[in-house]
């Protein structure tokens, strides 16, 4: 029996599941560890060995105009040479504060609105193009004016205020207080005005 490869895994997952569960990773084990019950047993299931399934798609380039663009905003913020369309952004070294200058950087380059949760729930560059040319169908232009950010030093790229309060009107109340406690951590200069934040009523 042949052993399928990663990325043929993935695409059939992809058709049935969201984005945010898709695995990121498949092994291929002689065994299931099962329980006297016949179900999976999950504890063993970490331990049960077996060979990491090759992912050619992971180093495939990029396929449209789309793709190229996200490609050559990752390569910039992640500080990476190549990057594979269905490599992770997170495991590739993103974090909260590169999802904000990721969907900034999305706005000002392809000219489309995408909700900062949208890098969470399609994480890869395969998927984050799929979201941006959703948004272009449903015609989700950029809702605050396309602005270039007057820095101090190249190292961090600021939001502006209004791009910043709309992002975080997307977050849950952990999900901002996180993402404001990674920006105070960052060296430089970040200056917004926060007394714009008020909470709900």
């Amino acid at each position: 029996m042949e052993v399928p490869k990663a990325g043929e895994l993935r695409q059939q997952l992809r058709a049935k599941l969201p984005e945010a569960m898709v695995p990121t990773s498949y092994w291929r084990i002689e065994r299931m560890p099962l329980l006297p019950s016949g179900k999976v047993n999950r504890a063993e299931l970490g331990g049960a060995g077996g060979v990491l399934l090759g992912d050619e798609q992971e180093q495939v380039g990029a396929r449209n105009e789309v793709e190229a663009k996200l490609a050559e905003i990752w390569r910039e913020l992640l500080k990476v040479e190549q990057v594979g369309m269905e490599q992770n952004f997170f495991e590739l070294g993103g974090h909260s504060l590169l999802v904000l200058q990721l969907t900034a950087r999305i706005r000002r380059s392809l000219e489309v609105e995408l909700p900062v949760r949208s890098v969470f729930e399609a994480p890869t560059i395969a998927g984050l193009a799929m979201e941006v040319d959703k948004a272009r169908a449903l015609g989700l232009k950029p809702r605050t004016p396309i602005v270039q950010p007057r820095l101090r030093t190249p190292a961090i790229e600021q939001p502006t205020d209004d791009a910043l309060l709309l992002q975080l009107e997307e977050l849950t109340a952990e999900e901002a207080t996180n993402l404001l406690k990674t920006m105070l951590d960052e060296k430089g200069s970040l200056k917004f005005d926060l007394s714009r934040l008020q909470p709900p009523a």
